[in-house]
Protein backbone atom coordinates (compact mmCIF):
# COMPACT_ATOMS: atom_id res chain seq x y z
CA UNK A 1 0.00 0.00 0.00
CA UNK A 2 1.13 3.21 -0.58
CA UNK A 3 -1.10 6.23 -0.74
CA UNK A 4 -1.68 10.31 -0.32
CA UNK A 5 -4.21 11.89 0.90
CA UNK A 6 -5.63 15.38 3.00
CA UNK A 7 -4.77 15.38 6.26
CA UNK A 8 -8.12 16.92 7.01
CA UNK A 9 -10.30 14.33 5.06
CA UNK A 10 -8.41 11.41 6.69
CA UNK A 11 -9.13 12.55 10.59
CA UNK A 12 -12.70 12.94 9.53
CA UNK A 13 -12.88 9.53 8.37
CA UNK A 14 -11.20 8.43 11.24
CA UNK A 15 -13.50 10.52 13.99
CA UNK A 16 -16.60 8.79 12.68
CA UNK A 17 -15.25 4.50 12.28
CA UNK A 18 -13.21 5.17 15.32
CA UNK A 19 -15.90 5.72 17.56
CA UNK A 20 -17.30 2.74 17.50
CA UNK A 21 -14.34 1.01 18.69
CA UNK A 22 -14.00 0.30 22.16
CA UNK A 23 -11.28 -1.66 24.18
CA UNK A 24 -12.42 -5.37 23.21
CA UNK A 25 -10.16 -7.53 25.40
CA UNK A 26 -12.34 -10.71 24.59
CA UNK A 27 -11.27 -10.26 20.45
CA UNK A 28 -8.36 -7.37 20.38
CA UNK A 29 -8.95 -7.37 16.37
CA UNK A 30 -12.09 -5.17 17.01
CA UNK A 31 -9.74 -2.56 18.72
CA UNK A 32 -8.28 -1.58 15.06
CA UNK A 33 -9.51 -0.37 11.98
CA UNK A 34 -9.04 -1.53 8.58
CA UNK A 35 -7.33 0.62 5.71
CA UNK A 36 -8.38 -0.57 2.46
CA UNK A 37 -7.58 1.30 -1.21
CA UNK A 38 -10.28 0.85 -3.89
CA UNK A 39 -9.76 2.74 -7.44
CA UNK A 40 -8.95 6.05 -6.45
CA UNK A 41 -9.93 5.92 -2.26
CA UNK A 42 -9.04 5.01 0.72
CA UNK A 43 -11.83 2.54 2.80
CA UNK A 44 -12.12 3.59 6.67
CA UNK A 45 -13.73 0.57 7.93
CA UNK A 46 -14.58 -0.23 11.84
CA UNK A 47 -17.17 -2.67 13.18
CA UNK A 48 -17.94 -3.63 16.88
CA UNK A 49 -20.22 -6.60 15.70
CA UNK A 50 -23.57 -4.58 16.49
CA UNK A 51 -22.73 -2.11 13.73
CA UNK A 52 -19.91 -1.78 10.94
CA UNK A 53 -19.18 1.49 9.32
CA UNK A 54 -17.34 1.80 5.95
CA UNK A 55 -15.96 5.92 5.51
CA UNK A 56 -14.48 6.37 1.87
CA UNK A 57 -11.76 9.79 1.12
CA UNK A 58 -10.65 10.25 -2.03
CA UNK A 59 -6.73 9.91 -2.27
CA UNK A 60 -4.12 9.45 -4.78
CA UNK A 61 -3.33 5.75 -5.00
CA UNK A 62 0.07 4.78 -6.01
CA UNK A 63 0.08 1.32 -4.68
CA UNK A 64 -3.23 -0.72 -3.79
CA UNK A 65 -3.16 -2.79 -0.72
CA UNK A 66 -4.97 -3.18 3.05
CA UNK A 67 -3.83 -3.22 6.37
CA UNK A 68 -5.45 -3.25 9.97
CA UNK A 69 -3.89 -0.58 12.32
CA UNK A 70 -4.59 0.48 16.08
CA UNK A 71 -8.11 3.28 15.74
CA UNK A 72 -7.38 4.94 19.04
CA UNK A 73 -3.75 5.72 18.32
CA UNK A 74 -3.89 6.00 14.57
CA UNK A 75 -6.88 8.57 15.11
CA UNK A 76 -4.96 10.28 17.94
CA UNK A 77 -1.90 10.41 15.89
CA UNK A 78 -3.32 11.75 12.52
CA UNK A 79 -5.56 14.37 14.69
CA UNK A 80 -2.37 15.64 15.93
CA UNK A 81 -1.08 16.50 12.35
CA UNK A 82 -0.57 19.69 10.23
CA UNK A 83 -3.75 20.46 7.47
CA UNK A 84 -1.42 19.16 4.90
CA UNK A 85 -1.10 16.06 2.78
CA UNK A 86 -0.52 13.00 4.03
CA UNK A 87 1.89 10.00 2.54
CA UNK A 88 0.92 6.22 3.87
CA UNK A 89 3.23 3.63 2.84
CA UNK A 90 2.99 -0.08 4.07
CA UNK A 91 6.16 -2.41 4.85
CA UNK A 92 7.02 -5.29 6.90
CA UNK A 93 3.64 -4.75 8.53
CA UNK A 94 4.81 -0.93 9.58
CA UNK A 95 2.78 1.81 8.26
CA UNK A 96 4.89 4.90 7.66
CA UNK A 97 3.20 7.51 7.83
CA UNK A 98 4.72 11.57 6.70
CA UNK A 99 3.24 14.53 6.70
CA UNK A 100 5.09 17.89 6.65
CA UNK A 101 8.07 17.06 9.17
CA UNK A 102 6.89 14.38 10.67
CA UNK A 103 7.47 10.79 10.10
CA UNK A 104 6.53 7.58 12.06
CA UNK A 105 5.99 3.98 12.07
CA UNK A 106 2.97 2.05 13.56
CA UNK A 107 2.92 -2.09 13.91
CA UNK A 108 0.10 -3.27 12.27
CA UNK A 109 -2.01 -6.38 12.34
CA UNK A 110 -2.81 -8.63 8.63
CA UNK A 111 -6.05 -7.26 6.91
CA UNK A 112 -6.92 -11.38 7.08
CA UNK A 113 -8.05 -11.49 10.73
CA UNK A 114 -10.37 -8.32 10.57
CA UNK A 115 -14.43 -9.60 10.94
CA UNK A 116 -16.23 -9.07 7.53
CA UNK A 117 -18.96 -7.15 7.67
CA UNK A 118 -21.46 -8.30 5.79
CA UNK A 119 -23.34 -7.68 2.65
CA UNK A 120 -27.43 -6.63 3.94
CA UNK A 121 -30.41 -7.95 1.68
CA UNK A 122 -31.12 -4.87 0.15
CA UNK A 123 -34.94 -6.11 0.87
CA UNK A 124 -36.66 -2.53 0.82
CA UNK A 125 -35.40 0.63 0.10
CA UNK A 126 -36.25 4.48 1.10
CA UNK A 127 -34.47 7.43 0.51
CA UNK A 128 -34.87 10.69 2.62
CA UNK A 129 -33.11 13.88 2.89
CA UNK A 130 -30.32 14.31 5.67
CA UNK A 131 -31.65 17.78 6.31
CA UNK A 132 -35.12 16.68 7.64
CA UNK A 133 -33.66 13.29 9.26
CA UNK A 134 -30.83 15.74 11.18
CA UNK A 135 -34.15 18.21 12.21
CA UNK A 136 -35.95 14.96 13.41
CA UNK A 137 -33.50 12.37 15.09
CA UNK A 138 -31.72 14.28 17.86
CA UNK A 139 -35.28 15.24 19.24
CA UNK A 140 -36.38 11.52 19.13
CA UNK A 141 -32.73 10.41 21.08
CA UNK A 142 -33.41 12.36 24.25
CA UNK A 143 -36.34 10.50 25.27
CA UNK A 144 -34.90 6.65 24.22
CA UNK A 145 -35.23 4.40 27.13
CA UNK A 146 -31.66 2.71 28.90
CA UNK A 147 -33.66 0.16 30.88
CA UNK A 148 -32.12 -3.35 29.76
CA UNK A 149 -35.26 -5.44 31.06
CA UNK A 150 -37.28 -3.42 28.15
CA UNK A 151 -35.38 -4.30 25.19
CA UNK A 152 -37.75 -3.18 22.87
CA UNK A 153 -38.17 0.22 24.40
CA UNK A 154 -34.82 0.84 24.21
CA UNK A 155 -34.14 1.93 20.71
CA UNK A 156 -35.86 4.22 18.13
CA UNK A 157 -38.38 3.35 16.00
CA UNK A 158 -38.51 3.72 12.36
CA UNK A 159 -42.08 3.15 11.03
CA UNK A 160 -42.24 3.47 6.90
CA UNK A 161 -45.33 3.98 5.40
CA UNK A 162 -46.35 4.98 1.74
CA UNK A 163 -44.22 8.00 1.71
CA UNK A 164 -43.98 9.41 5.45
CA UNK A 165 -41.45 7.98 7.81
CA UNK A 166 -42.48 8.39 11.81
CA UNK A 167 -39.52 8.33 14.27
CA UNK A 168 -40.48 7.64 17.84
CA UNK A 169 -38.39 7.31 20.91
CA UNK A 170 -39.71 6.92 24.53
CA UNK A 171 -38.77 5.82 27.69
CA UNK A 172 -42.01 4.77 29.37
CA UNK A 173 -42.48 8.85 30.97
CA UNK A 174 -42.10 10.72 27.71
CA UNK A 175 -42.44 9.96 24.03
CA UNK A 176 -41.03 12.05 20.93
CA UNK A 177 -42.55 11.80 18.08
CA UNK A 178 -41.14 13.53 14.41
CA UNK A 179 -42.35 12.73 10.57
CA UNK A 180 -40.42 13.49 7.85
CA UNK A 181 -41.45 13.04 4.17
CA UNK A 182 -39.47 9.81 2.30
CA UNK A 183 -39.30 8.18 -1.35
CA UNK A 184 -40.44 4.47 -0.53
CA UNK A 185 -39.06 2.49 -3.82
CA UNK A 186 -41.08 -0.51 -3.01
CA UNK A 187 -43.96 1.14 -1.33
CA UNK A 188 -43.96 -0.92 1.62
CA UNK A 189 -45.23 -0.48 5.26
CA UNK A 190 -42.54 -1.37 8.41
CA UNK A 191 -41.26 -0.97 11.38
CA UNK A 192 -37.84 -1.27 12.77
CA UNK A 193 -36.41 -0.87 15.69
CA UNK A 194 -32.99 0.88 15.83
CA UNK A 195 -31.07 0.49 18.71
CA UNK A 196 -30.14 3.38 20.19
CA UNK A 197 -26.51 3.82 19.84
CA UNK A 198 -26.47 2.97 15.85
CA UNK A 199 -29.11 6.50 16.19
CA UNK A 200 -26.33 8.02 18.30
CA UNK A 201 -24.02 7.52 15.63
CA UNK A 202 -26.18 7.77 12.61
CA UNK A 203 -26.58 11.68 14.62
CA UNK A 204 -23.08 12.07 14.28
CA UNK A 205 -22.81 11.50 10.62
CA UNK A 206 -25.43 13.98 9.97
CA UNK A 207 -23.55 16.77 11.20
CA UNK A 208 -21.22 16.73 8.03
CA UNK A 209 -23.32 14.56 5.46
CA UNK A 210 -25.73 16.82 3.06
CA UNK A 211 -27.84 15.67 0.02
CA UNK A 212 -29.55 12.36 0.78
CA UNK A 213 -29.30 8.99 2.45
CA UNK A 214 -30.59 5.55 0.82
CA UNK A 215 -31.75 3.39 3.67
CA UNK A 216 -32.15 -0.54 2.86
CA UNK A 217 -33.42 -3.10 5.38
CA UNK A 218 -33.80 -6.52 5.85
CA UNK A 219 -35.39 -8.88 8.29
CA UNK A 220 -32.47 -8.20 10.69
CA UNK A 221 -30.41 -5.61 9.61
CA UNK A 222 -30.41 -1.94 8.43
CA UNK A 223 -28.05 -0.17 6.16
CA UNK A 224 -27.41 3.46 5.57
CA UNK A 225 -25.54 4.81 2.96
CA UNK A 226 -24.58 8.49 3.00
CA UNK A 227 -22.76 9.68 -0.16
CA UNK A 228 -19.11 9.01 1.54
CA UNK A 229 -20.32 6.92 4.77
CA UNK A 230 -21.88 3.57 5.40
CA UNK A 231 -23.55 2.38 8.29
CA UNK A 232 -24.76 -1.45 8.61
CA UNK A 233 -26.49 -2.27 12.07
CA UNK A 234 -28.34 -5.02 13.41
CA UNK A 235 -32.06 -4.44 14.93
CA UNK A 236 -34.05 -5.10 17.82
CA UNK A 237 -36.34 -8.01 17.40
CA UNK A 238 -39.48 -7.70 18.77
CA UNK A 239 -42.60 -5.19 18.67
CA UNK A 240 -42.20 -1.85 19.56
CA UNK A 241 -45.46 -0.63 22.37
CA UNK A 242 -48.56 0.40 20.11
CA UNK A 243 -47.63 3.92 21.91
CA UNK A 244 -51.18 5.54 20.16
CA UNK A 245 -53.62 3.64 22.19
CA UNK A 246 -52.48 5.51 25.43
CA UNK A 247 -52.93 8.94 24.16
CA UNK A 248 -56.34 10.57 24.17
CA UNK A 249 -58.08 11.31 21.38
CA UNK A 250 -59.29 14.58 22.19
CA UNK A 251 -57.99 16.90 25.02
CA UNK A 252 -60.15 18.71 27.48
CA UNK A 253 -58.41 21.92 28.35
CA UNK A 254 -55.41 23.54 26.17
CA UNK A 255 -53.95 26.62 26.28
CA UNK A 256 -50.81 28.32 24.28
CA UNK A 257 -47.88 30.32 25.83
CA UNK A 258 -44.94 31.73 24.35
CA UNK A 259 -42.34 29.16 24.51
CA UNK A 260 -39.48 31.06 25.68
CA UNK A 261 -41.50 33.06 29.07
CA UNK A 262 -43.13 29.63 29.63
CA UNK A 263 -39.50 27.87 29.75
CA UNK A 264 -37.90 30.63 31.90
CA UNK A 265 -40.95 29.88 34.13
CA UNK A 266 -40.56 26.33 34.32
CA UNK A 267 -37.12 26.94 35.18
CA UNK A 268 -37.89 29.04 37.77
CA UNK A 269 -40.95 27.02 39.45
CA UNK A 270 -38.45 23.92 39.23
CA UNK A 271 -35.62 25.48 41.67
CA UNK A 272 -38.58 24.61 44.41
CA UNK A 273 -39.45 21.64 43.30
CA UNK A 274 -38.37 18.14 45.36
CA UNK A 275 -35.43 17.25 44.03
CA UNK A 276 -36.24 13.51 44.22
CA UNK A 277 -39.31 13.48 41.76
CA UNK A 278 -39.20 17.20 40.15
CA UNK A 279 -42.41 17.55 40.56
CA UNK A 280 -44.63 20.91 39.80
CA UNK A 281 -48.18 21.89 39.41
CA UNK A 282 -49.61 23.35 36.68
CA UNK A 283 -53.60 24.58 38.05
CA UNK A 284 -55.81 25.72 34.81
CA UNK A 285 -58.82 27.86 36.16
CA UNK A 286 -60.63 30.60 34.61
CA UNK A 287 -58.15 31.42 31.90
CA UNK A 288 -55.56 31.70 34.02
CA UNK A 289 -52.88 28.71 34.31
CA UNK A 290 -50.69 28.84 38.08
CA UNK A 291 -47.94 26.93 38.06
CA UNK A 292 -46.46 25.86 41.48
CA UNK A 293 -43.96 24.08 43.70
CA UNK A 294 -43.91 23.16 47.21
CA UNK A 295 -40.96 21.88 49.17
CA UNK A 296 -41.12 21.80 53.28
CA UNK A 297 -37.43 21.93 53.68
CA UNK A 298 -37.13 25.19 51.22
CA UNK A 299 -40.31 27.02 51.18
CA UNK A 300 -42.91 27.24 47.68
CA UNK A 301 -43.09 29.41 44.99
CA UNK A 302 -45.80 30.30 42.53
CA UNK A 303 -46.01 32.04 39.12
CA UNK A 304 -49.22 32.52 37.15
CA UNK A 305 -49.82 34.06 33.88
CA UNK A 306 -52.76 34.56 31.71
CA UNK A 307 -53.56 33.11 28.46
CA UNK A 308 -56.46 31.99 26.19
CA UNK A 309 -57.54 28.60 27.61
CA UNK A 310 -59.78 26.27 25.69
CA UNK A 311 -61.81 23.49 27.68
CA UNK A 312 -63.00 23.34 31.21
CA UNK A 313 -60.72 24.03 34.40
CA UNK A 314 -57.73 21.55 34.97
CA UNK A 315 -54.65 20.38 36.74
CA UNK A 316 -51.94 18.45 36.57
CA UNK A 317 -48.55 17.29 37.91
CA UNK A 318 -45.68 17.10 35.96
CA UNK A 319 -41.74 15.92 35.70
CA UNK A 320 -40.26 19.70 35.29
CA UNK A 321 -37.10 17.94 33.58
CA UNK A 322 -38.46 16.28 31.51
CA UNK A 323 -41.06 19.20 30.45
CA UNK A 324 -38.24 21.73 29.93
CA UNK A 325 -36.65 18.75 27.61
CA UNK A 326 -39.97 18.63 25.17
CA UNK A 327 -39.84 22.12 25.21
CA UNK A 328 -36.28 22.80 23.94
CA UNK A 329 -37.16 19.93 21.38
CA UNK A 330 -39.75 22.23 19.84
CA UNK A 331 -38.60 25.06 17.16
CA UNK A 332 -41.65 26.92 17.46
CA UNK A 333 -42.30 30.58 18.79
CA UNK A 334 -45.51 29.30 20.05
CA UNK A 335 -47.16 26.53 21.67
CA UNK A 336 -49.69 24.51 22.55
CA UNK A 337 -50.01 22.41 26.08
CA UNK A 338 -53.13 20.23 25.90
CA UNK A 339 -54.64 18.41 28.92
CA UNK A 340 -56.73 16.27 29.40
CA UNK A 341 -56.49 14.74 33.24
CA UNK A 342 -54.66 14.73 36.27
CA UNK A 343 -53.51 10.84 35.11
CA UNK A 344 -53.67 10.75 31.41
CA UNK A 345 -50.87 11.86 29.10
CA UNK A 346 -50.36 15.35 27.43
CA UNK A 347 -49.57 16.59 24.56
CA UNK A 348 -47.23 19.97 23.37
CA UNK A 349 -46.74 20.90 20.30
CA UNK A 350 -45.56 23.73 18.00
CA UNK A 351 -47.89 26.30 16.74
CA UNK A 352 -46.50 27.12 13.62
CA UNK A 353 -46.94 25.69 10.72
CA UNK A 354 -43.63 23.83 9.70
CA UNK A 355 -43.60 22.17 12.98
CA UNK A 356 -47.38 21.67 14.56
CA UNK A 357 -47.54 18.43 12.04
CA UNK A 358 -44.06 16.91 11.97
CA UNK A 359 -43.14 16.94 15.62
CA UNK A 360 -45.24 16.28 19.13
CA UNK A 361 -43.90 15.33 22.66
CA UNK A 362 -46.35 13.43 24.87
CA UNK A 363 -45.32 13.80 28.65
CA UNK A 364 -46.95 11.51 31.36
CA UNK A 365 -48.47 13.54 34.47
CA UNK A 366 -46.89 12.58 38.17
CA UNK A 367 -49.67 11.21 39.83
CA UNK A 368 -50.45 13.04 43.04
Amino acid sequence: MKIECIQENLNKGLNIASHIVNKNNSLPILNNILLETHEDNLKIISTNLEIGIEFNIRCKVDVSGKIVVPAQLFNNYISTLPSKNINLSLEDNKLNISCDKFNTKINCLSAEDFPIIPEINKKNKYSISCKDFKNILPRVIGSVSNNNSRPEINGVLLNFEENKLTIVGTDGYRLSEGKINIQNENNTNEQIILPLFTAQEINKILQIENGNINIFTSDTQILFVFENIKLISRVISGNYPDYKQIIPDNFKTEFNVVKSDFLSIIKNIGLFADKNINDIKIIINNNKVKIESKNNEIGENVVELETDVVGINNNIIFNYQYLIDGLNNISSKNIKINIFDENMPSLICGLEDNEKDIYKYILMPIRG
